[in-house]
């Protein structure tokens, strides 16, 4: 009777299969339907009827020919329909199949893992499910552990599977679900960061409804997880790798001190990644290291005699990496760098960068073929420019500041260009803000007249903000730059004081933004005052 669901089922189905794409209704849907006609035949009365005649002697001999029909069954409807009978079989007679339950949940699982038909799938583990309720604690530890074997193949079918079971043992089975936590849930974790999303959004149900809260779950099982993650980024598939770093870069946000003293494998592990071929989607290694500098940056700067992973191992091995031409990892490269600087106090980290991220400013130009509608440069550049001028900016607050004033003038033209050249807003803001930072460091230094270098190369920067303040339109840049020229001011007296005050008058006369001009009226009075002292000096 089981056969007889799909021998008996009108062979022209078979054909419009063949075409429903044609129609615009999907294959699952009508796969759905095809088991539904199936499962309100007279045939499928039959079989409930059967089952309520089932007894232990009928079993023993019934079970071997199902097994045999999971294994070998033709046609969509046997297929679900064996699956579905073994699913009733186990809610009405559950105590006199336990006989059975190891032999069945091998069988029905690797039937699950090598069936492509969702329905007939979705049926598959529903009865492994319904199997495990009844099995023995060693049978259900084997299926969890094959399962959670079978998602690292990095097999699509099989990674499918493997969340169907593992979700629906949650669902279905939950008091036997709950004592595998700590074998499921650290692999979940990572699981959610697959590069599928079905799999994924699976995964990131299980782990919503198996705990309390995020961070509690991850100090529970922090060592399993960096153990998962570790071995995982040394295996040879790039997507086993790229969820492993996902999940770290999760868990050093979101876990708290947990992770501390795992920081150093962890980073060790990261680092050794780095080196070597650009396989698609490597920049992930790099988020995940720049989200431990940022969340653990005070555990790796502490001393330790036996430690082997330090700010200069890390500042070096990512400057390597800001050297690569492959534009999203170089950028992911350079926004890690800044983190490192943002971070790290080591003085040696950030004078051997400063030499790298000036040379990168200045050769990161636009050509002819890359400026557009005379205002653009492009894309690929743009973002690479932004984000070097970001980490050039948290670099400026460490370095030695005789190595600024040794470079100043080459440092501030560089700086200057980017304000007057055809680059977008974002590298003019960046650019502005990289300033305010060098204005800083100088103002603290002081000035004096064997620094007057310093003074003419900041009369050029003055200048290049003028011209940004005249022919960027976007509010925020203006604003940013007026500020940066009261600091400017601020940090000693300037001799085009008056032809300052001068061109920010006609500004203010042509200016519409309320904002920007409350900011500039009050830049003009600080010039009237500078200029005033300025006449009397």
């Amino acid at each position: 009777m089981l056969e007889s669901l799909s021998s008996l089922e009108d062979q022209r189905l078979n054909y419009a299969e063949l075409h429903i794409e044609k129609t615009g209704v999907s294959s699952e849907s009508f796969e759905n339907l095809r088991v539904s006609m199936a499962m309100d035949s007279p045939m499928w009365e039959t079989l409930h009827f059967c089952l309520q005649k089932l007894d232990e002697p009928v079993m023993e001999k019934l079970v071997p020919r199902l097994i045999q029909l999971v294994r070998s069954g033709v046609g969509l409807n046997t297929r679900v329909g064996v699956s579905r009978f073994i699913d009733l079989m186990m809610h009405q007679h559950g105590p006199q199949m336990k006989k059975f339950t190891g032999v069945l949940l091998k069988v029905l699982k690797t039937a699950a893992q090598e069936e492509k038909s969702p329905a007939a799938r979705q049926a598959l583990v529903s009865a492994c499910v319904s199997v495990a309720k009844y099995a023995d604690n060693t049978q259900v530890q084997s299926l969890v552990e094959d399962v959670i074997t079978l998602f690292n193949e990095n097999i699509p079918n099989t990674k499918i599977t493997s969340a169907l079971l593992l979700k629906g043992l949650s669902n279905q089975a939950h008091n036997i679900f709950v004592g595998y936590h700590a074998l499921v849930l650290p692999s979940a974790f990572i699981a959610r960061f697959d590069d599928d999303k079905t799999v994924s959004n699976m995964f990131e149900e299980l782990w919503e409804e198996s705990i309390s809260g995020e961070s509690i779950a991850l100090q529970l099982y922090a060592a399993e997880i960096v153990q998962l993650a570790i071995k995982g980024l040394s295996n040879t598939s790039w997507t086993h790798k790229k969820r492993c770093a996902r999940a770290l870069t999760r868990l050093a946000e979101t876990a708290g001190p947990s992770i501390a003293p795992y920081v150093e494998p962890l980073l060790s592990a990261l680092l050794e990644e780095l080196p070597g071929h650009l396989w698609e989607g490597k920049e992930v290694l790099l988020d995940a290291v720049s989200a431990i500098c940022r969340c653990y940056s005070t555990t790796i700067s502490e001393c330790s005699e036996v430690k082997k992973v330090d700010w200069q191992t890390i500042g070096s091995a990512v400057l390597t990496a800001c050297s690569k031409r492959k534009t999203n990892y170089r950028n992911a490269a350079l926004s890690c760098l800044e983190q490192v600087f943002l971070h790290c106090d080591n003085e040696t980290v950030h004078c051997e960068a400063f030499s790298f991220l000036l040379q990168h400013c200045s050769t990161t130009v636009p050509s002819k073929g890359e400026i557009h509608d005379g205002n653009q440069v492009d894309g690929n550049i743009a973002s690479s420019l932004e984000k070097t001028l970001l980490s050039f900016k948290a670099n400026l607050q460490h370095v030695s500041i005789c190595i600024i004033r040794n470079r100043f003038e080459e440092l501030t033209s560089c700086l200057a260009e980017k304000l007057t050249g055809s680059y977008t807003w974002q590298i003019k803001l960046a650019t502005v803000a990289t300033i305010q930072e060098l204005v800083g460091r100088i103002s603290k230094d002081g000035y004096d007249e064997g620094h007057m270098h310093i003074v003419k190369s900041m009369e050029q920067l003055l200048l290049g903000l003028l011209e940004c303040i005249r022919s960027v339109k976007v509010g925020q840049v203006r604003i940013t730059c007026l500020q940066c020229m009261s600091a400017l001011l601020e940090a000693g007296k300037w001799e085009i004081g008056k032809a300052v005050k001068e061109c920010l008058l006609l500004l203010s006369e042509l200016e519409r933004d309320p904002s920007v001009k409350a900011v500039m009226e009050t830049l003009l009075t600080t010039l009237s005052s500078n200029t005033t002292d300025l006449a009397t000096t």
